[in-house]
């Protein structure tokens, strides 16, 4: 039999193998049969030899070699588009379907409220300081006009670090600094964490944060105090509010008073007012004439206004929580209500 004819023998038997392959690891079989070491065009190179016309001889047989290489290929791609196909049938994803929820964090609902606090103050003119939390005296009660008697200064009431050292009992040592720094008119924000030797209860805490805002300038008066307070209230519980004061005693102002704001219930009474139509909310007053003068601020020439608030307090009257103590306790389960 003559080479080309043999030659279009394995043509036809290639087509009719390649024509029953259905998988890659068929096809693969049929190309190391044909184009593998030991596979029938190696067998063809080998008899190339016993031919005086080499070079045509040479030449029908890569074209054979060149077809059956180009069939494969083709070949190649379609099983691999049905395999793929036949694939992604098995492993279709419903997209309809809901994934797995994953919990977002967020910020603790104690730094988000402190943050809204400070940003309605900055709104409203004020600028943000801050005082370290370690205090010397000084800073913390005697420039604030507390006697060196007042029961505040004992150490059933305040952590001491050393005689003259405390932890801060209040955020009011920043006023204490700002008024050796700055000349009026003073208008500060200070945000920041307070320490006070209680005993840990659903009412009361160790660590607690409060907010103290001062203004400070010529003829500055209780209308201002009021106004400012209404203005905050407002904008913090996003509702109209009517204030209340009532007369207090806190060393650092004169007059001081109580602030209360109506309850959401619209006087109807309810848990969270205790049936009062009332939310008490901070404290303020007119800076005390001696704490100006501390700061070595003419009281006859400026006057100035103090309102310092818990947070926590605040946190608890908006939600209707009882305890102070979930907020440091760490349990997702109270914690993810609020993000």
């Amino acid at each position: 039999m003559k080479i080309e004819e043999e030659l279009e023998v394995v043509k036809q038997q290639f087509h009719s193998e390649l024509g029953q392959v259905a998988s890659s690891k068929a096809l693969a079989d049929i190309k190391v049969r044909y184009l593998g070491k030991k596979g029938i065009f190696r067998c063809f190179s080998e008899k190339l030899k016993q031919y005086p016309d080499k070079a045509r001889i040479g030449a029908l047989i890569n074209d054979c070699k060149t077809y059956i290489e180009g069939s494969l290929q083709e070949k190649s791609l379609a099983i691999l588009t049905l395999e793929e196909t036949e694939l992604f049938s098995k492993e279709k994803i419903d997209v309809s379907l809901p994934g797995d929820f994953q919990y977002r964090g967020g910020r603790h609902i104690l730094k988000r409220i402190l943050d809204d606090i400070v940003d309605v103050f900055v709104r409203l003119g004020f600028s943000v300081r801050e005082a370290p939390n370690i205090e010397n005296e000084a800073n913390n009660f005697t420039l604030l006009n507390f006697t060196e008697n007042h029961p505040a200064r004992q150490m059933h009431d305040t952590f001491y670090l050393d005689p003259k050292t405390v932890l801060r009992t209040h955020t009011s040592n920043v006023q204490a600094r700002e008024l050796k720094k700055q000349n009026p008119p003073i208008k500060v924000v200070a945000p920041g964490l307070c320490f006070r030797n209680e005993d840990i209860s659903a009412r009361s805490h160790m660590l607690f944060h409060q907010v103290e805002a001062f203004y400070i300038d010529h003829n500055v008066n209780f209308s201002d105090l009021t106004a400012i307070l209404s203005a905050f209230y407002h904008s913090f519980f996003q509702r109209k509010v009517e204030l209340r004061f009532r007369h207090s005693y806190f060393p650092f102002v004169e007059p001081g008073i109580e602030v209360d704001v109506s309850c959401e219930c619209l006087d109807k009474g309810c848990a969270l007012c205790k049936h009062t139509g009332w939310l008490e909310v901070a404290g303020a007053g007119m800076i005390h004439p001696q704490v100006l003068r501390n700061g070595d601020i003419d009281p006859e020439i400026y006057s100035g206004y103090a309102v310092g608030m818990g947070i926590e307090r605040l946190v608890m009257l908006q939600h209707g929580i009882s305890d102070i103590r979930l907020f440091s306790e760490n349990d997702q389960r109270f914690l993810q209500q609020f993000i």
